[in-house]
């Protein structure tokens, strides 16, 4: 079942090395204006407390969005590792956890831009790749209970390049830092599907995979809660930033806070039960 020619193995490997150098190309030109101009002040990162109003809460978020980026990159090497030649299923988590990664890379780096455009095109990449993530964990589930592929990996990571190249157009027609006229319609449009895929995700998939088969695949219930649950109220911290609303602003970006650190010990748990069941788990696919 897991035999895979050598020639595919090397198409997958000449695939993903393209995948990373469009990526690469794709951002270049805006992560080269923000890097270039960083500062500390007092070691403190200089000009950050008017982007979040003086808050203090914005090393949190660096802190627990860089602990869920490194969680992120050790969970896709351990599944690649275990499950490169997985017919379904486990390519679809891979996804998921590249996209909570972007999600986490998103909310950290944007931070170290004082260039808007480059400031801007790490926001809008994190808020297009939160709802995407969540698709990827839904279709992951119904391949689970289909014993079969529904929808390719493949497609799943030209989807990824497209949001870099969203992220790209809408930064480079940006005005301003959070520019109201792309800022509102983006978070409009990512509102509903995120709604969606915390509703199929929370109360539906979720909850029937836990209670049917238990202890082994629980690790998949709890990244679609962790993932649903950071995607929502990143909206929602949108939301709050649009109407001025103080109030909802600052509990919206605690709980990310949370949301992040236990976005990647999730990552790691089932990183972790997949090294030790990891026989168990290559007879599901």
């Amino acid at each position: 079942m897991y035999g895979i020619p050598v020639m595919t193995k090397i198409r997958n490997k000449s695939l993903t090395f393209i995948i990373l150098i469009i990526i690469l190309l794709l951002s270049y030109n805006v992560l080269k204006l923000g890097f270039k101009e960083l500062k500390f002040v007092d070691g403190k990162i200089a000009f950050q407390w008017d982007i979040h109003y003086g808050l203090l809460e914005t090393y949190t978020h660096l802190y627990s969005g860089t602990f869920h980026i490194i969680a992120s990159i050790i969970g896709i090497f351990f599944f690649y590792r275990s499950f490169r030649g997985a017919k379904y299923m486990w390519n679809l988590i891979m996804l998921s956890f590249l996209t909570l990664g972007l999600v986490a890379a998103g909310e950290v780096f944007e931070h170290y831009f004082l260039n808007y455009k480059g400031y801007n095109f790490m926001h809008y990449l994190h808020m297009l790749n939160a709802p995407l993530g969540m698709f990827f964990i839904y279709m992951a589930i119904r391949e689970f209970y289909e014993g079969k592929r529904i929808f390719h990996p493949n497609l799943g990571l030209f989807i990824v390049i497209l949001t870099f190249l969203v992220s790209y157009i809408l930064a480079e027609n940006s005005k301003y830092i959070y520019d109201i006229r792309i800022e509102k319609p983006i978070v409009y449009l990512t509102l509903p599907p995120t709604i969606v895929f915390t509703i199929l995700l929370l109360f539906i998939e979720a909850k029937k995979i836990f209670r049917e088969y238990g202890l082994l695949v629980m690790n998949i219930s709890a990244l679609a809660l962790s993932h649903s649950l950071l995607a929502i109220f990143i909206v929602f911290g949108r939301y709050a930033h649009i109407h001025h609303d103080a109030w909802l602003y600052v509990v919206t970006h605690s709980i990310q806070n949370i949301l992040h650190v236990a976005c990647g010990c999730v990552i790691l748990t089932f990183a972790a039960c997949i090294k030790i069941v990891h026989e168990k788990f290559r007879k599901i696919c």
